[in-house]
């Protein structure tokens, strides 16, 4: 009589995912020097700008797009621009909330840098400038630019419906959205338009950019931002053709007079520039907006 053999090869899945879980499950338990938390805060804040940047251009071409338009498309591509749309705006909805988050517990958050001591804040300064006294004053100057946008922005949706500054309602509304749609299922309120996704992006690209001069050490700060601008409206137009007729965020700005103008105060204050001014100062707001 022939005898049948089964060979077969035992899973480890539930092993190997009980020793994963405890690696998760576990606290952080490092001890970081404030300085330290905060420059890793900052170089996490600019890797989210970049991903919220280059998501804009991909939820405007989606956001822009008629019923007409969506009526004559095939189900395939209809349901590509559904959910690029959803992914790409999750995306921004979920960076912003990160890099503007109000928690006063956590490893790192916008606390991290708004709290700074004077003596921690010079060392985070002396990093960034790398041993490069010439660098050092402008590296100050950035620093407390950022450190300042996050004291008045990184706030509760209940502290900024008491605010005064524009750009941190419109962060409310993407962290009222990441909290509510994008992240929970909720009944909880939220809305937003694309001018408010528009100004928050800008100005955490603006951000990202300034840390990215300091932290990345490989180009300037403007030429990535540029670079990165070009490289995302270009990805957003070869997917939704119909956002040809819109400009760049950063098309017509020069970048490193703008960044030189804010960081020194001298002819506007910086935060109040980046929260009230530049959605006009790009020609995104005012009588001739584009969307």
């Amino acid at each position: 009589m022939a005898k049948l053999e089964l060979r077969y090869t035992l899973s480890k899945s539930d092993e190997e995912t009980r020793a994963r879980i405890e690696r998760v499950a576990k606290q952080s338990l490092s001890k970081l020097d404030p300085h330290v938390r905060a420059v890793l805060f900052l170089r996490g804040a600019c890797g989210r700008a970049a991903l919220c940047h280059s998501n804009f251009y991909i939820y405007l071409g989606a956001e822009i797009s008629t019923e007409d338009e969506l009526r004559s498309w095939q189900p395939a591509h209809r349901l590509r621009h559904y959910a690029l749309r959803h992914s790409s705006i999750n995306t921004i909805a979920i960076g912003a909330r990160s890099i503007y988050d109000h928690a006063r517990k956590g490893d790192l958050n916008a606390k991290s840098v708004t709290t700074l001591s004077k003596c921690e804040f010079a060392k985070a300064v002396a990093y960034w400038a790398n041993g490069n006294p010439e660098k050092e004053s402008m590296a100050r100057l950035a620093l407390t630019l950022i450190q300042r946008v996050l004291v008045r922005c990184a706030v509760s949706i209940g502290a900024a419906k008491q605010s005064s500054c524009l750009l941190t309602r419109r962060i409310a509304f993407m962290k009222a959205y990441a909290d509510r749609q994008a992240a929970h299922v909720s009944l909880a309120n939220y809305e937003y338009t694309s001018l408010d996704v528009a100004h928050v992006v800008a100005v955490t690209a603006v951000l990202g950019a300034m840390i990215h001069e300091f932290d990345g050490r490989t180009d300037r700060g403007t030429t990535w931002l540029d670079a990165m601008d070009k490289a995302a409206y270009d990805a957003g137009t070869e997917m939704f053709p119909a956002l040809k007729r819109l400009p760049r965020l950063f098309d017509q700005c020069d970048l490193d007079n703008m960044f030189k103008v804010i960081c020194e105060g001298k002819l506007t204050d910086g935060p109040e520039y980046l929260s009230t001014w530049l959605p006009s100062a790009l020609g995104w707001d005012g009588p001739t907006k584009p969307i």
